[in-house]
């Protein structure tokens, strides 16, 4: 077991240099490269998800990707990296001073489509309940 707890504490190392050398490669324009890193940290992240104590680096590793995407104006990516983030942890609003106003709008509008698809599918379920 000690074995198998240092692999993860190594692999949990490994994704968190994914992930700052993600962040790096964002705010050196390199997107392409950015995105790669940040996907492999988002890995490895998931492969060891029950080792993780709150999920933050995992969450900002898709807000960061969602904004590559969209900096690539590869819109449909950046929304399914937003609802990632968001299914992690529907409450956390974004950062004003870490994100671009025009990103934020963007997730912004995204998280609110997904906070109403939830109010429906809440109603749908409530309908289908009370026809029983």
């Amino acid at each position: 077991k000690p074995r198998k707890i240092e692999r993860c504490i190594a692999s949990l190392v490994q994704a968190v240099e994914n992930f700052l050398r993600g962040k790096e490669l964002y705010y050196e324009l390199s997107f392409d490269l950015a995105v790669n890193h940040l996907k492999k940290a988002q890995k490895i992240y998931y492969e060891n998800i029950s080792h993780l104590t709150k999920g933050e680096e995992l969450y900002e590793s898709h807000l960061f990707t969602a904004l590559c995407y969209f900096s690539l104006d590869k819109v449909d990516l950046s929304k399914e990296e937003i609802r990632s983030a968001y299914l992690l942890n529907p409450k956390r609003s974004l950062d004003t001073k870490l994100y671009p106003p025009h990103f934020l709008e963007h997730a912004n509008k995204t998280f609110q489509e997904l906070k109403d698809m939830r109010v429906c599918l809440y109603f749908i379920q409530e309908v289908l309940m009370d026809l029983e």
